[in-house]
């Protein structure tokens, strides 16, 4: 099993971008932590992310050894952004358009977020084919609606009726000699730490969960067997965005506010115990900077998580913006010549 420390992986991908939606940060990149194994030195082909996640997915991919990424999506406004975004990101280019549009290539790894239009065009997918190298594999999502999603609550969810897990895998088997599946689940808990271990052992009990559906399966096809889904891998997602999508941004503001003043308090006890010498006085010192210590730790974690909150409202303004900016787009490109709609 590997486990995933979001403040040393995706923390602040998934909180400078809504995680929390369909196709999101919190959805895409466990995917892909999953399948790092898979990144070192390939050129990558990543195929509807790069709206959802402001390119962040597509970044994150390059910054964990892809050689080269193409990210692909179809809205030209939000591709913009993303490619504005990761300007300064060595080898990652950003199109805007279909899979026709997409030149160059062969890919080593085509990472699909969502599998649905491509099973709904299958010219699309056996083009997809065409573009990987012999060696390469494919990794598609596909949503199951019987299975929870995190995406539920960040956003209604496409209301359209998905291609079902058969379909897939019958069109997988149909152009690839090896198919490999896996389930993502959404979970919920607790994390417990031991104060003051540096390395610990991850131990995770399942008892309390029961059998859950999968909210996402993920497919992997190629000529063999990928050698990336040996292993178990669990993600630890943030959980301020989650507050703010249940409206509960005004609970992160209180926590910011306990916390100051707790600070102030083990600040002025630190004071008056100075100067007082006694039985004891080195204890405790050595005990209020201690908590001292833990109070400035909860600090900076509540500071980030307001941080998130407004990461999370400037992201909101600018899909609002990238909306607006193509519904023009659309209606200025449906008149005629003349200024009418032909």
């Amino acid at each position: 099993m590997r486990a995933y420390n979001p403040r040393s992986t995706c923390e602040a991908i998934v909180t400078s971008a809504l995680p929390y939606q369909p196709l999101g940060a919190g959805e895409v990149l466990p995917r892909y932590a999953f399948l790092e194994p898979l990144l070192a030195g390939r050129r990558v082909l990543e195929i509807g992310a790069a709206a959802s996640t402001v390119g962040r997915s597509a970044a994150w991919l390059r910054s964990h050894g892809a050689r080269s990424v193409l990210a692909l999506d179809s809205a030209p406004a939000a591709v913009d952004a993303a490619r504005r975004e990761q300007a300064s990101v060595p080898d990652l280019r950003f199109l805007a358009g279909r899979l026709e549009d997409v030149q160059g290539g062969p890919f080593d790894l085509v990472l699909v977020a969502d599998a649905a239009p491509l099973l709904r065009a299958p010219a699309a997918l056996d083009l997809l084919v065409r573009l990987m190298s012999p060696e390469g594999h494919v990794a598609l999502g596909l949503r199951n609606p019987a299975g929870a999603s995190l995406a539920a609550l960040g956003g209604e969810e496409p209301r359209e009726a998905a291609p079902t897990w058969g379909e897939l895998l019958a069109a997988l088997q149909a152009r690839f000699a090896c198919v490999e599946v896996a389930s993502q689940v959404a979970v919920a808990g607790y994390r417990l730490t031991p104060a003051g271990t540096l390395e610990l052992e991850t131990a995770v009990d399942a008892t309390l969960m029961g059998d859950e559906e999968p909210g996402y399966w993920l497919a992997v096809a190629g000529k063999g067997p990928s050698g990336a889904l040996g292993a178990e891998t669990i993600v630890l997602l943030p959980v301020a965005p989650l507050m703010v999508v249940a409206g509960r941004s005004g609970e992160l503001v209180a926590r910011l506010r306990l916390a100051e003043e707790e600070l102030e308090e083990a600040r002025a006890q630190a004071r008056r115990s100075v100067g007082a010498p006694g039985p004891g006085h080195s204890e405790r010192e050595r005990e209020l900077g201690e908590e001292l210590e833990a109070t400035r730790a909860r600090a900076r974690r509540l500071e980030r998580d307001v941080e998130t909150l407004s990461a999370l409202e400037r992201s909101a303004r600018q899909r609002a913006e990238h909306a607006e900016q193509e519904l023009a787009s659309l209606a200025a490109a449906s008149k005629g010549p003349g200024g009418n709609a032909p």
